[in-house]
C-alpha cells in the first residue's frame, strides 16, 4: 500500500449490489496452507 505494509494474503469482497441490505466492502485474509478465507480479527494480538 502507499505506507508500505505488505498486502499479500489480502482480500476484498466488493458488495455493489444487494438485495435488501446495504452495499460496502468486507476485507478478508487469505489462508493458502487450508485455501479459505477467515476474518482479520482473528489475527489480532492480545494484550
Amino acid at each position: 500500500d502507499e505506507e508500505g505494509n505488505t498486502q499479500e494474503g489480502r482480500a476484498e469482497i466488493i458488495l455493489g449490489k444487494q438485495r435488501s441490505g446495504p452495499i460496502g466492502s468486507v476485507f478478508l485474509i487469505f489462508q493458502a496452507e487450508y485455501l479459505r478465507f477467515e476474518e482479520p480479527e482473528i489475527y489480532r494480538e492480545f494484550p
